[in-house]
């Protein structure tokens, strides 16, 4: 009988990669070494003709910013209108996530933080959305069933709504990279909750 594999996805939005390989090599990231070491890895580029909003559907579709038609969520043009429009709900297709194709496919699914992402239904496992990421596009969703919701009512708000909301200068730099490093031990301590939680 075979089994279905465990697989564990984790994209860095906006994360430098020298950066992340040269402080892997010093020791300063034990985890994300051990990681690199033992599973496949990607560098993603950024081509000039790709917008980086359209990335992200790309990764978590498998399809072309061309066939989705997903550029820039907050503000972009649409087939057949003339001015720029969010992205709405229904301007997505859910359905298309990896996740989502997991989740019907019989697997049980967590999916935490993707960026621009919206609520895929009803999913065999957990969802969360727009808590903790440094740019929303959407209001908060989640499908936490049981004891999800309470954990992480115990871990509280995300700390960082928008990057954009700090001044510029050293003052507006130091407060964000502290509610960050404040976000960083909410979401890490969320995720070993859901981690221990299940198989």
């Amino acid at each position: 009988m075979l089994m279905p594999s465990r697989v564990l996805t984790i994209g860095l939005d906006a994360a430098e990669s020298t950066l992340l390989e040269r402080w892997s090599a010093e020791g300063r990231l034990p985890a994300l070494a051990a990681l690199a070491a033992t599973g496949p890895k990607w560098r993603l580029g950024t081509p000039l003709e790709t917008l980086p909003g359209a990335i992200w559907p790309e990764i978590e579709t498998g399809r072309s910013c061309g066939r989705s038609a997903q550029f820039f969520h907050p503000d972009q043009l649409h087939t057949g209108e003339g001015r720029l429009r969010p992205l709405t709900r229904e301007d997505i297709g859910p359905e298309h996530y990896y996740w989502s194709v997991a989740s019907r496919a019989g697997c049980r699914v967590a999916v935490i933080d993707p960026p621009h992402s919206v609520s895929a239904g009803d999913l065999n496992g957990v969802e969360l959305l727009q808590w903790g990421t440094h740019d929303r596009v959407y209001p908060l969703a989640a499908q936490l069933p049981g004891r999800y919701a309470a954990l992480l009512a115990e871990r509280g708000r995300y700390p960082v709504y928008s990057c954009d909301r700090y001044r510029s200068g050293r003052g507006g730099e130091e407060r964000l990279l502290a509610d960050l490093l404040r976000g960083v031990e909410r979401k890490r301590g969320f995720l070993l909750d859901l981690l221990r939680s299940e198989h």
